[in-house]
């Protein structure tokens, strides 16, 4: 329990009290200074190590737990830690204990919740931005790619017409560009591919809790290839319909 009114104790993680005080025994009672407080904080427990499981942590295993509001004479403040239960059955069974000890006690029990952890607000609206950021990314890829593709086909509207008069069917002329823009970005995903596997493992040096499946990879690089391929399909469906006598008009 916390039991002084300006709460200056906490509870700190195993892995932390080897870091900063080498054992946990040594930990106990010694001052802990954080940035964000102006006075020095006393380690009064030390708990189990635990993993904070939340993108963007660079020690998740480094934990200070800290009860706010403080206790004061009216009441004190238990953190207890429960493992393989349910919280709805930790609950009942957090009341039952200590209601057992004093019936008139009135027991607030409250399960704490990750989700509502500033934490877990910030690095998910970070993963929001970047999610928001790889769309308009895809989105400018495919226009600009379509662009490309158009001009190209414009500039070899003579060229067209004469494969076309040569024999060339509409699937002939729809295939060539189709090939042709499809190892530009065949080769635009390799490099994008290696250059992001790269930031990966630069970001997962600084952020260990920084997992993704080698699937979001592929993924990714496949959704870009899509993305060329349907952007290269509707030029060069136009170019397909360009008739032979553009070869003589054009000469």
């Amino acid at each position: 329990s916390f039991g002084n009114d300006v709460c200056d104790e906490v509870l700190i993680s195993d892995y932390l009290a080897r870091k900063l005080f080498t054992s946990p025994a040594a930990a106990v009672g010694q001052q802990l200074v954080m940035s964000d407080e102006a006075t020095p904080l006393t380690v009064m427990g030390v708990f189990s190590d635990a993993r904070m499981l939340i993108p963007f942590l660079v020690n998740s295993s480094a934990l200070v737990l800290r009860v706010r509001p403080a206790a004061t004479e009216r009441g004190n403040r238990y953190v207890v830690r429960t493992q393989n239960l349910d919280p709805t059955q930790a609950t009942n069974m957090l009341k039952d204990a200590l209601g057992a000890l004093d019936p008139r006690r009135v027991l607030m029990v409250q399960p704490y919740k990750l989700e509502a952890a500033r934490h877990v607000n910030v690095s998910g609206g970070l993963l929001a931005t970047l999610g928001i950021i790889a769309v308009a990314l895809a989105i400018v890829a495919l226009v600009g790619n379509l662009a490309i593709t158009a001009f190209l086909v414009q500039q070899r509207t003579r060229q067209v017409g004469i494969r076309r008069a040569l024999g060339a069917t509409p699937w002939d002329v729809v295939h060539y560009f189709m090939i042709e823009n499809g190892l530009a970005v065949a080769l635009g995903c390799v490099f994008g591919l290696a250059i992001s596997i790269a930031y990966y493992f630069v970001f997962k040096s600084i952020f260990p809790d920084i997992h993704l499946s080698p699937w979001f990879f592929v993924f990714t690089a496949i959704l870009f290839f899509v993305d060329g391929a349907l952007a290269t399909l509707i030029p060069a469906l136009r170019a397909a319909r360009i008739p032979p006598t553009v070869a003589s008009r054009s000469l």
